[in-house]
């Protein structure tokens, strides 16, 4: 589905998403659209890859939201990768401890807190 063929859902249509970079300086969060199609999986604690400087990402959406603080233009959520949230409330407060603490990066905490999807 192209991008001007996408309608934004009505409630919460901002994702604040965690991209999954090992660069510290983009160790934050971002605002994607949700799309209608999107709206039922698209919850917190679950995997979504996203379009980032024209490549696609694994990131964890981490929220929803009505409004953003970025003035521009927001890109859309690209996919939903896992039906179910792995990211728990519980895991996130622990990742950000432990990055906090260690002086690490969210995402690279993530990559050992949460394992990778295995298909089947």
């Amino acid at each position: 589905m192209t991008a001007a063929a996408r309608t934004p859902v009505q409630v919460e249509p901002i994702a604040r998403v965690l991209p999954m970079l090992s660069v510290p300086h983009l160790d934050r969060e971002f605002d994607y659209l949700v799309s209608a199609e999107q709206s039922d999986d698209a919850q917190p604690g679950v995997r979504v890859r996203i379009r980032f400087h024209g490549r696609l990402v694994d990131a964890f959406l981490l929220e929803r939201r009505n409004d953003t603080d970025h003035p521009g233009k927001l890109g859309w959520l690209d996919r939903v990768v896992s039906a179910e949230p792995v990211l728990t409330p519980e895991i996130r407060r622990l990742v950000d401890a432990v990055a906090a603490r260690y002086a690490g990066t969210r995402p690279d905490v993530l990559r050992l807190a949460v394992p990778a999807r295995h298909a089947r």
